[in-house]
């Protein structure tokens, strides 16, 4: 019985606080609220490192727990340096993490592009909300995420078994998990990405962007490459283009994951809803390591905005900049496109994710006469 439940254990990084203070309310509310019933619907457990009831030191008992456990929900509120130290842990480990933070909290620059469940109030009501986008997260994680990518691995050229295996990787370590794979291994790393990603990114250089210019030019729009050495998502652009981009009035949607055909229809809708805004930013997530997703960035009606991510470094390669009437059209055209792709990927390399999509999509396949193989 023991065994079990420590398989199913999710260690829980969080800011504690004294016995009465508000940091420790908060923090009891958000467990209580928040973490408990987000993870127990996929069968979790929510330990928090005062709540450990073996006898021990503290310490090593939550460097264990941040190793060993399957699942970690890590609270960023209050920028805590206990909370970040354990979390640069489990990055390291490349591990499953969801992280959570008031939605006023700033988050740091080397993980400010990791999506992060925001809360945004301790009323029953948001606690709710907040609750449900956890367990949407690890959703994501259970369909087979299992292996993840962070600033720490990317940073170090950490790999699993797991990740080599589903791209045709070979570890540069057979005994070791974690090892950086050879040399020879990244050319093969890219050829998986190239195929899944050719919409967003630019790796190497001699493909240039091809197919958002094809795509681009299908609809008879000029376009030009905007290198990024900066790493900055806005390029070089010109003052006018960035003023409008930092504007106040933005419409900023949620993150988005596109992990179902159901989600897709829900993406364009929310892209076409917006085409009466004055200014707006629709994206989606995109995980280093993991299957990129397409970020585009729409400024007015007429400005769409693609950047190239590079997976090894976990920054934008480069920008490309498409001037058009019907950039909101453009922007659709690209998540379904990325769609297909996507979902080709993943029935190709077999990784073990999102067997309901993949189901859906091999029954379809079989009802046109087509192939899943």
């Amino acid at each position: 019985m023991g065994t079990e439940v420590a398989q199913k254990s999710c260690f829980v990084i969080a800011p504690i606080g004294a016995v009465g203070s508000d940091v420790r309310r908060r923090s009891d509310l958000i467990l209580e609220h928040v973490i408990a019933p987000g993870v127990g619907r996929f069968g979790y457990v929510p330990v928090r490192a005062d709540k450990i009831a073996e006898p021990g030191l503290i310490t090593n008992q939550v460097i264990q727990r941040v190793v060993q456990d399957p699942l970690v929900v890590a609270d960023l509120t209050g920028a805590n340096p206990n909370v970040f130290y354990e979390l640069a842990l489990r990055h390291a480990l490349r591990k499953p993490v969801v992280l959570i933070a008031d939605a006023g909290q700033v988050i740091p620059f080397d993980i400010a592009g990791a999506r992060a469940v925001l809360v945004h109030g301790l009323d029953i009501g948001q606690l709710q909300d907040a609750a449900d986008e956890l367990a949407r997260s690890i959703e994501i994680l259970e369909q087979g995420y299992r292996v993840v990518d962070s600033p720490v691995s990317v940073a170090l050229g950490l790999r699993s078994a797991t990740d080599c295996a589903a791209l045709g990787i070979q570890s540069g370590d057979e005994h070791d998990p974690f090892a950086p794979p050879r040399v020879w291994a990244y050319p093969v790393r890219e050829d998986a990405y190239a195929h899944a990603a050719r919409v967003i990114r630019e790796t190497p250089p001699s493909r240039a962007g091809r197919q958002q210019l094809l795509l681009a030019a299908l609809h008879g729009h000029t376009t030009k490459r905007i290198p990024s050495p900066s790493g900055s998502a806005f390029g070089s652009f010109d003052e006018a283009v960035l003023e409008r981009a930092h504007s106040p009035h933005w419409v900023v949607h949620e993150l988005l994951n596109i992990a179902s055909e159901s989600r897709l229809d829900r993406v364009i809708a929310r892209i076409e809803g917006c085409k009466d805004a004055d200014g707006y930013e629709v994206r989606a997530f995109c995980m280093p390591g993991a299957l990129p997703q397409l970020s585009p960035l729409v400024v007015g009606t007429c400005h769409l905005f693609l950047g190239l991510e590079d997976p090894r470094f976990n920054r934008v390669a480069a920008m490309v900049h498409i001037e058009s009437s019907a950039a909101v059209d453009l922007a659709v055209a690209y998540f379904a496109t990325l769609w297909e792709d996507r979902r080709t990927l993943v029935l190709r390399s077999r990784v073990e994710a999102q067997h309901g999509a993949i189901d859906e999509i091999r029954r379809r396949l079989r009802q046109s006469g087509g192939s899943s193989k």
